[in-house]
C-alpha cells in the first residue's frame, strides 16, 4: 500500500504540474449564439447512424472475463493487454485460434496480475496467475512468440522485497503441462542497470513495454521498454514533489534453446542521454516525453514517437512549448537512435464578426470582447499522455492526439493569457523514415472531424487545421459559426480535470499488410457538459465512452467514428438565452451495450493488436473494456469526490465492421502510393564476416541480388535467377566475386526483382 500512495502521489504531482502549464485558465462555454453569414456551407455536425460511411454489428457480444475491485487501467498504459494467437499443439493436443489476454485484477487487498485463453466464441479456455499473489504485481503488457506461438508477459512488482518496483518477464507452459501457468523468462533488478549509461542508482523503471519479433536468422528477439517513475528534479525544492520524466530503459535479448529461462547476460541495455539529462535536471533543465513505442513486424525498425516539453524550449511566454519527437532505429535496435523533432504550434487566424442583434464586433474565438489584432492565436496539443504507435503498410509511423485552440493575449508586454477552448479535433502525426528531408518526415492529418464540403467531399488535405469560417478551403471567409457542443462531440474530456489527463489513452490495431488501420481514443464530453450544467441526476453525468474509428488507405482518411455508449439519447438542457431553443443532442448509443450495462460506467477500452479482413470490405476487432460499477477511479483524486472501490467487471467482445460505403480505400482514391518494397534486411548488421540477407517477393519475378561499395562498384553477385514469391534468404561471406575476403567498411546491398528495387546499407566490421 505504501507503493501504491508513493506511485499515487507521483502521478497527482506530475500532474498538477502537467495541468499548470495547460490548464491556466478553463472558462466555461459561453452559451450565446452568434449569426451565421452563410447557413449554406455550415460544417456539417455529426453523421447520424443511416449517414455514417461504416456500419457495425456485434460478432461477439461482451462477455465477462473476470471481477475486479481495481479500476483504473487493468492493462498497459502504452501497449495492448490482449493479442492474436494462432493455433498450436501441446502436451493436451491441437489448441485452435484463440484470443490471450493479461489484466492487473484486484479481488480482496491485493493487486495481480492473471493471463487468460479466450476463444474466438469468448468462452474462457484457462486462466492462471503470473507469479505469488502476494506479491503487488501491475500494468502488464504481452506478446506472442512468431515462432512457437507461446504468450509472453511482462509487468513489475517488488520481487526482491527492496521497496523498490521491479520489472519482469514470464512465458506460458501450456503447451508443456496442458494446463496455463507460467514460468519466469527474466527479471530486471533495479541494480543491474541503476547507476549506470546515465541513468541513477534509485532509478526505478516500471509500465513495460513489449514485443517479440523474428530475425532475419530466425530466431525470435524479445524487445522491452521501461519507464522510470523515479524523477531528480527538485522543481519546488523538495525532491518529494519532483515530477518524473520517465526516462526510457530499452533492453533486448534472443530467444534461443528449450529453456525458457533468458539469462541476465544475455540480455543488452540501452537508455537515451536526452531523456536521462531530463531526469537528472543536468543543467537546471527537466523535460517529459509522452510517448508511444513500436516495433516493425521484421523487427528491423523500433520507434519511440511522441512529443516532449521541456524548460529551454520555451516561446516569448516563457511557455514550455510542445515538439514532436521522433526516436528511430533501423538496425534491430543495435546501435544509435536518430532523432527527429518537429514544433508543432499551428498559428490560426482569428477573424471578426458582427453579431447583427447587438450590433457588436466580435472575433471569433474569444472568452470576452478584448482578444486584441496582437494576440496570438494557434492551435496545440491537449493532454496526450497514454499513447500508441503503429505502422501502416506504406512503412510509416502513426501516432495519435488532439489539438484544441488557444491563445495568448497581448497588452504591449507579451502578458500570458492562456486559455482552452472546448474544441478539440483528434488528429495522426505521421513519420515517414524515408521522406526526402528532415521537414517532410513528420507530418500531421485530421481523424475526427474530418471536415467535409457541404456535399460531404472532403476538403483539400492542404487545409489543416480546418476551421468552419472556410469550408470550401478556398483560403477566404465563407462562414462564422461558433463551436458549439452539438456540433462536435469533443474526445478525452471529462468532468473532473485528473481524470481527463488519465483517460487520455488512443490505441490502434492493423491489418496483417497495414493496409487498413483502426483506432480507438476515449470519450468523456457528456460526461463534462452534463456535470457542468449540474444536471447529476442525468443518466449521462457518470457515463464516457468510446470511439472507433477506420482506415482504408493507410491512415490518410478516416471514418466516421462507431460510438460504444450505453446512455440515452435525450435533450440535455434547454439555453437560458433562448428557451425556445434547446440545445439538443443527437446521440446514437448502442443498443447491446445500453441493455447490457444500463448502470455501469464503461471506460479503459483496449482493442487487440491484428484488426483481421473478413470480406472485401469487412473487417473483424476483438475489444476488451472494464464496466465500472461507479465512476471515477479510486486511486485518483476527483475533486473531493468519494469513490470507493466498489469495482467493476473486465468483459471481452468481438465487432464486426462493414466499410463498404468508406471512401478512401485501398490505392482507388488516395494520393499516396502503395507500398511496394521488398522489405529488405540484414542481420546481424554490423557483422563479421557473415551476414543474412533477407526480402520478401510480392509476385514470381527475375531476380538479382548483389553487394555494391561506396563507389558504387560491384563487389560481389549473389543471386541473378527467377525467383518465386515469399520470403528469401541468402547469405553473403564478406567475400567479393573472386571470392576473396573484403576489407572493413560499409557496403550496400541491392535488389532488383521485377520493377521494383530495394538497398539495404551493411557494414562490415573486422
Amino acid at each position: 500500500m505504501r507503493k501504491l500512495l508513493i506511485i499515487t502521489l507521483i502521478l497527482s504531482v506530475s500532474l498538477g504540474l502537467f495541468a499548470a502549464d495547460f490548464m491556466k485558465s478553463q472558462p466555461k462555454k459561453q452559451s450565446k449564439k452568434f449569426a451565421v453569414e452563410n447557413p449554406q456551407s455550415i460544417l456539417k455536425d455529426r453523421a447520424s447512424d443511416d449517414e455514417k460511411d461504416i456500419e457495425y454489428s456485434w460478432h461477439v457480444a461482451p462477455q465477462p472475463v473476470v471481477d475486479s475491485k481495481y479500476d483504473y487501467f487493468p492493462g498497459a498504459y502504452q501497449n495492448r493487454p490482449l493479442t492474436y494467437q494462432k493455433a498450436f499443439s501441446g502436451i493436451a493436443g491441437d489448441l485452435g485460434d484463440q484470443m490471450v489476454m493479461t489484466f492487473q485484477v484486484q479481488q480482496n487487498t491485493d493487486r495481480y496480475v492473471k493471463g487468460y485463453f479466450v476463444s474466438n466464441d469468448g468462452t474462457q479456455v484457462d486462466d492462471a496467475g503470473v507469479a505469488s499473489a502476494t506479491q503487488r504485481q501491475g500494468y502488464p503488457t504481452l506478446a506472442i512468440d512468431p515462432n512457437t506461438q507461446r504468450t509472453y508477459i511482462a509487468f513489475h512488482s517488488d520481487f526482491d522485497g527492496d521497496g523498490e518496483y521491479e520489472m519482469k518477464a514470464v512465458t506460458d507452459q501450456y503447451s508443456i503441462t496442458g494446463a496455463l501457468s507460467y514460468t519466469a523468462v527474466s527479471s530486471f533488478d533495479n541494480e543491474v542497470y541503476g547507476g549506470t549509461a546515465g541513468t541513477q542508482v534509485d532509478d526505478e523503471y516500471i509500465w513495460p513495454t513489449m514485443f517479440i519479433r523474428t530475425m532475419p536468422n530466425g530466431v525470435s528477439r524479445i524487445f522491452l521498454f521501461g519507464n522510470n517513475y523515479k524523477s531528480h528534479n527538485p522543481i519546488t525544492g523538495d525532491d518529494s514533489t519532483a515530477a518524473a520524466s520517465e526516462n526510457v530503459l530499452f533492453a533486448y535479448a534472443d530467444i534461443t534453446g528449450s529453456s525458457a529461462v533468458i539469462p541476465d547476460d544475455a540480455w543488452t541495455y540501452k537508455t537515451f542521454p536526452t531523456m536521462n539529462a531530463w531526469n537528472n535536471y543536468d543543467n537546471d533543465n527537466w523535460g517529459r516525453f509522452q510517448k508511444g513505442i513500436y516495433v516493425s513486424e521484421n523487427g528491423q525498425e523500433i520507434v519511440l514517437y511522441g512529443y516532449y516539453t521541456e524548460d529551454d524550449t520555451r516561446n516569448r511566454f516563457n511557455f514550455r512549448k510542445q515538439i514532436m519527437r521522433v526516436y528511430y532505429n533501423d538496425n534491430y535496435g543495435e546501435g544509435d537512435f536518430d532523432i527527429f523533432d518537429k514544433d508543432i504550434n499551428l498559428p490560426q487566424e482569428n477573424p471578426q464578426f458582427r453579431d447583427p442583434d447587438t450590433d457588436t464586433l466580435y472575433y471569433y474565438f474569444s472568452t470576452d470582447d478584448n482578444i486584441m489584432e496582437n494576440d496570438s492565436l494557434f492551435w496545440d496539443l491537449y493532454f496526450g499522455s497514454h499513447l500508441m504507435t503503429t505502422q501502416d503498410g506504406q512503412g510509416r509511423f502513426h501516432v495519435m492526439n488532439t489539438i484544441c485552440p488557444q491563445y495568448y493575449s497581448y497588452d504591449g508586454a507579451d502578458t500570458l493569457g492562456y486559455v482552452f477552448y472546448f474544441s478539440t479535433k483528434v488528429i495522426e502525426f505521421i513519420f515517414d523514415p524515408d521522406a526526402a528531408t528532415d521537414e517532410e518526415r513528420i507530418t500531421f492529418n485530421p481523424v475526427y472531424p474530418e471536415d467535409k464540403m457541404p456535399d460531404g467531399t472532403y476538403l483539400d488535405d492542404s487545409v489543416f487545421p480546418r476551421v468552419s469560417w472556410d469550408v470550401d478551403a478556398d483560403g477566404e471567409r465563407d462562414t462564422l459559426r461558433y463551436w458549439t457542443w452539438n456540433q462536435y462531440f469533443l474526445p478525452l474530456w471529462h468532468h473532473e480535470l485528473d481524470q481527463a489527463f488519465h483517460e487520455n489513452y488512443f490505441r490502434y490495431a492493423r491489418s496483417e499488410d497495414g493496409h487498413l488501420l483502426a483506432a480507438m481514443y476515449g470519450e468523456g464530453a457528456m460526461n463534462k457538459r452534463t456535470h457542468d450544467n449540474q444536471l447529476d441526476t442525468h443518466p449521462m453525468y457518470e457515463k464516457p465512452g468510446c470511439h472507433i474509428v477506420i482506415s482504408g488507405d493507410d491512415g490518410n482518411h478516416w471514418s466516421d467514428p462507431i460510438e460504444l455508449y450505453n446512455i440515452y439519447d435525450t435533450v440535455i438542457y434547454d439555453n437560458p438565452d433562448d428557451p425556445n431553443n434547446p440545445d439538443t443532442v443527437n446521440f446514437f448509443y448502442d443498443q447491446l451495450l445500453r441493455s447490457q450495462f444500463p448502470n455501469e460506467s464503461l471506460i479503459y477500452w483496449y482493442m487487440g493488436d491484428k484488426i483481421e479482413k473478413i470480406g472485401p470490405r469487412e473487417a473483424r476487432l476483438p475489444i476488451a473494456f472494464y464496466a465500472d460499477n461507479k465512476y471515477g477511479s479510486s486511486i485518483q483524486d476527483n475533486e473531493g469526490d468519494e469513490v470507493d472501490e466498489e469495482g467493476g467487471t473486465i468483459y471481452y467482445g468481438v465487432i464486426d465492421i462493414d466499410y463498404a460505403k468508406l471512401e478512401h480505400v485501398g490505392n482507388n482514391n488516395s494520393s499516396a502510393p502503395e507500398y511496394n518494397g521488398l522489405e529488405l534486411s540484414n542481420y546481424p548488421n554490423p557483422f563479421n564476416p557473415t551476414t543474412t540477407i533477407s526480402f520478401n517477393l510480392k509476385k514470381d519475378a527475375h531476380t538479382n541480388v548483389s553487394v555494391y561499395n561506396v563507389k558504387g562498384q560491384l563487389v560481389k553477385t549473389l543471386a541473378d535467377e527467377k525467383m518465386q514469391a515469399g520470403k528469401r534468404t541468402l547469405t553473403w561471406e564478406g567475400d567479393n566475386n573472386s571470392s576473396k575476403s573484403v576489407s572493413s567498411g560499409v557496403y550496400f546491398i541491392k535488389v532488383q526483382s521485377g520493377e521494383t528495387t530495394d538497398v539495404k546499407k551493411a557494414v562490415l566490421m573486422k
